[in-house]
């Protein structure tokens, strides 16, 4: 895209220094972000959007305790908007100058979404004395509102279960995401195909994404083989407990049945 600079992503599992701490991993992003500032010109630069759970690009990778605030603190320092994209993912920590929410609001109950706008970027409106107009029919639908606190009640049971389940796994690494958002890594590269065949004889179906089999080469996209192979569980945020453990179970039961017989594989 025209004008759009990228810095590298943030995945610890992937990118982390051996003995590297949060803290110091946390400060080399930074840097990195600093050093783009510097490079393209602090003052041609509008903002920074972050996405704090990387989704399908990335296969739902969380950031690092300290990132967003690290990242704020630098777009600030060069007088830059520190926008947040949580459209898949919900709301979580720092407060950010600009910020989207859809589907981690809503949840798929309703139809959903919203922007929220710091004081900071409002009042540069009213300094101009004009008006901005933003509002849709359906604005403040209450069957919404009630919807999206219903959802923000979701725990983190797959989670857990899954960490429990698998969290030994020799194969099994990084398990990791929010709420009903949760995808682990398979530390052997092997077919996907395979592991797809392994799902589909437990009635689970599997479908192919870029996932983090990508990665930011300059401004494009380029196949990477190094980050590895995922799989993303994002069950309907209608499921009741006894549906999240038959989840767990079968997820268990299904990773450890494909690693067991992969040395069987030709």
């Amino acid at each position: 895209m025209k004008n759009v600079h990228h810095i590298s992503d943030c995945n610890p599992y992937r990118q982390r220094l051996n003995g590297e701490s949060n803290e110091k991993f946390v400060a080399r992003k930074a840097a990195e972000l600093d050093a783009k500032f510097l490079e393209l010109g602090p003052n041609t630069v509008i903002g920074f959007i972050c996405e704090p759970v990387v989704g399908a690009a990335m296969g739902c990778v969380p950031f690092v305790p300290g990132y967003l605030k690290a990242m704020q603190d630098v777009c600030h320092k060069h007088g830059a908007l520190f926008i947040l994209d949580e459209v898949m993912c919900g709301m979580e920590g720092v407060l950010p100058d600009i910020q989207t929410i859809a589907k981690g609001l809503g949840g798929g109950y309703q139809a959903i979404s919203a922007v929220l706008v710091s004081p900071k970027v409002v009042q540069k409106f009213d300094d101009k004395d004009s008006n901005f107009l933003h509002g849709q029919t359906y604005q403040g639908m209450p069957i919404s509102a009630v919807a999206a606190l219903t959802v923000l009640k979701q725990g983190a049971l797959l989670k857990k279960g899954l960490q429990a389940a698998l969290g030994n796994h020799p194969n099994v690494g990084d398990i990791r995401g929010m709420g009903l958002f949760v995808p682990f890594d398979q530390k052997l590269g092997v077919a996907k195909e395979i592991i797809a065949l392994a799902f589909r004889s437990y009635n689970l179906l599997i479908y192919g994404g870029v996932g983090s089999a990508n990665s930011v080469h300059g401004d494009h996209f380029m196949l990477n083989s190094v980050q590895g192979d995922h799989i993303m569980i994002m069950p309907a945020y209608i499921i009741r407990k006894k549906d999240t453990e038959f989840i767990i179970k079968m997820i268990s039961k299904v990773v450890h049945k494909y690693f067991d017989n992969i040395k069987n594989i030709p």
